[in-house]
């Protein structure tokens, strides 16, 4: 169930991936921290686009834990959907522990609650990842809050 805490996706973490996520994972583990979040987040949002409106009609898909069914979502997808993939990515890289990450809350125009994902990258030293903020034509390390939101009335093209 996506909609759960960090602790709780780790209970039902994939032990298995499918093939092409496992080989966007092995090709950037050389990476530092940083740099392989960076990567990851481009590379998952090259191959699932984070969805605005539709992601309402298709909330029942929140209770999906799946990876392989959630691998062959490719658009429209939740900002909980995509911090799964991304979870998933950052603990599987080896880079990082379940104490590194934390899930986030805020609200898109004060009224609609956003899951990001915060990343212990060193000591004190912290990320935000929200690759559903793309939707909205922000960039990675930026959030998708309060009314930044509506950046995607004027945006020419998607962030990458």
């Amino acid at each position: 169930m996506v909609i759960l805490g960090i602790r709780d996706i780790i209970k039902k973490f994939p032990t298995s991936l499918p093939k092409e996520f496992e080989e966007i994972i092995g090709k950037r583990k050389g990476l530092g921290k940083r740099d392989y979040l960076r990567a990851i987040h481009d590379d998952i949002l090259e191959g699932h686009k984070p969805g605005i409106f539709l992601s309402y009609v298709r909330s029942l898909e929140l209770f999906d834990n799946d990876i392989f069914s959630i691998w062959k979502r490719k658009k429209n997808l939740s900002c909980l959907i995509m911090n799964y993939l991304m979870a998933t990515a950052i603990l599987k890289s080896g880079k990082f522990a379940v104490k590194d990450l934390s899930l986030k809350w805020t609200l898109i125009m004060y009224f609609h609650p956003h899951q990001y994902i915060r990343v212990r990258i060193g000591d004190n030293e912290y990320i935000n990842v929200d690759p559903w903020a793309a939707a909205v034509g922000l960039h990675f390390g930026e959030v998708a809050e309060g009314f930044n939101y509506l950046n995607f009335l004027t945006m020419k093209k998607p962030a990458s």
